[in-house]
């Protein structure tokens, strides 16, 4: 029953024409009727304004018969059948039945009037794909549907398409085919060779970047050694000791542990639009994703690119990183090519006592040692450090006055300085002055403890950190 009929109906219950006994009759008999074999959706066109379709394959042909004459009785005026085999469309014994051998469709009943909105074209890449083109657009035309059949006009031959633009243009729905072969069994077989193929090349190229990770793992742990093997090197007072000088890239960068870093050769692949499901087109970003990080590498701390840094954690661990900080930087650079000041608090001098005997600390231009725990020491160290940056401040403007040539005939180069904070930040207030200062003339800070356990890594955020805190 359509919806126009249950119209009716209603209407004929409404004029005295049908009694309301015989509508609930009717209405009961609507949502589906069962034979055994098939229970048959007769509400579907009220649902969903489209009747059923049988679908002819794996049906026997009385069983077809059984259904089609059901819908008949019931109203369907139009009934569609699909996948119907040429054979089994023989044996039917439906009067009027008229078979499409292309498409192996079967109707009964005439094409309604076209009452869809706009037109829909259905277009071939190729003649072979006319059996598949023709079901789509006969089921268009059962469902109401103006259709317009574009046949034979892949890009292939571009020309043949654009000569359809118009049609192409005015349709509200397009429906392309293309044949694929995969029925083939060569066509298979192809797929399957392509995805062993596939598999293999994922082996051999993990095996490639593994085999370069190592290397560069390798290299990496011979330019930055840990600490049991510079420890040796100490002990023998090895040539390998002070190999760093201010020229060097790597000048001022310790290592701090091992973990996770980042390559320096990256995994790079060109990203490909996926127009289907294939697993095999997820490999290259799997692949990417498990080498983006070099395991079990030396993880470095850049002191030179850094500002400002900072060491979270228990205080035992952050005493820890600190005497690893000095062991590497103090065996690593020459003492005279940085210079270096580490500020404690009182309570932690004795614990520190054993940095009295570096070199690096040991400077008598304040007339001082460089490690200050006193307030009276701490207030020189700032006070020192803060006439050096304003003095390199002034030499900066200057150098951005004069030519290179003449930079490097009357300045001398800046040297490196290391201020390492292990005490609370608050404890002096000139350290701000210090902390706000330009960075970019050779000052780095080590600072062991924050504001409210923030971790900050450039001297901006310690300006907006005393501004609102």
């Amino acid at each position: 029953m359509e919806q126009k009929e249950l119209y009716d109906l209603l209407h004929n219950v409404k004029t005295g024409e049908l009694s309301v006994e015989d509508a609930v009759t009717k209405i009961r008999l609507m949502p589906f009727e069962d034979i055994g074999y098939a229970k048959i959706d007769h509400h579907r066109a009220v649902r969903q304004g489209v009747g059923e379709v049988i679908y002819g394959a794996g049906k026997t042909p009385e069983q077809i018969e059984g259904i089609a004459r059901s819908m008949q009785n019931r109203g369907q005026k139009t009934i569609l059948i699909t996948r119907l085999d040429e054979e089994k469309a023989g044996r039917l014994n439906l009067p009027g039945l008229h078979y499409e051998a292309l498409p192996k469709l079967g109707l009964l009943g005439p094409l309604p009037e076209p009452d869809g909105i706009g037109t829909i074209v259905v277009a071939t890449g190729g003649t072979s794909d006319i059996p598949v083109a023709e079901e789509a657009a006969l089921t268009a035309e059962v469902l109401g549907n103006k259709v317009t059949r574009l046949y034979d006009v892949g890009v292939a031959g571009i020309h043949r398409l654009f000569a359809c633009r118009e049609e192409i243009m005015s349709a509200e729905v397009i429906i392309a085919i293309a044949g694929i072969i995969s029925s083939k069994k060569d066509f298979k077989k192809d797929l399957a060779d392509r995805k062993t193929k596939y598999l293999e090349y994922e082996k051999t190229k993990r095996a490639e970047i593994e085999k370069a990770r190592a290397k560069e793992r390798e290299d990496l742990e011979e330019i930055y050694v840990g600490t049991g093997v510079r420890l040796e090197r100490l002990e023998a007072f090895s040539g390998d000791l002070f190999d760093r000088s201010p020229e060097d890239e790597d000048f001022l960068d310790v290592r701090i542990g091992t973990g996770s870093v980042d390559p320096i050769r990256k995994i790079e692949h060109k990203k490909q639009e996926i127009l289907e499901t294939d697993e095999l087109f997820e490999i290259p970003d799997k692949i990417a994703g498990d080498y983006a990080k070099l395991e079990k590498a030396p993880v470095v701390l850049r002191l030179r690119r850094r500002g400002v840094i900072g060491i979270v954690g228990s205080e035992k661990n952050r005493y820890e990183m600190l005497k690893n900080i000095l062991f590497d930087m103090c065996t690593r650079q020459y003492p005279t090519d940085f210079s270096l000041f580490l500020v404690v608090k009182p309570e932690n001098f004795d614990e520190l006592a054993w940095t009295r005997m570096l070199p690096e600390l040991n400077e008598q231009d304040l007339g001082i040692r460089h490690l200050a725990c006193s307030d009276e020491s701490r207030n020189k160290v700032f006070d020192h450090l803060y006439k050096e940056l304003s003095k390199r401040d002034k030499e900066n403007k200057y150098r951005q006055m004069v030519s290179l040539t003449i930079i490097k005939s009357v300045l001398t180069p800046l040297l490196c300085i290391l201020l390492l904070i292990y005490t609370d930040l608050r404890a002096n207030a000139m350290i701000w002055g210090i902390l706000i200062s330009e960075s970019a003339f050779g000052v780095f800070f080590y600072v062991d403890q924050f504001f409210k356990g923030k971790c900050f890594y450039h001297y901006s955020y310690w300006t907006h950190a005393l501004k609102y805190n």
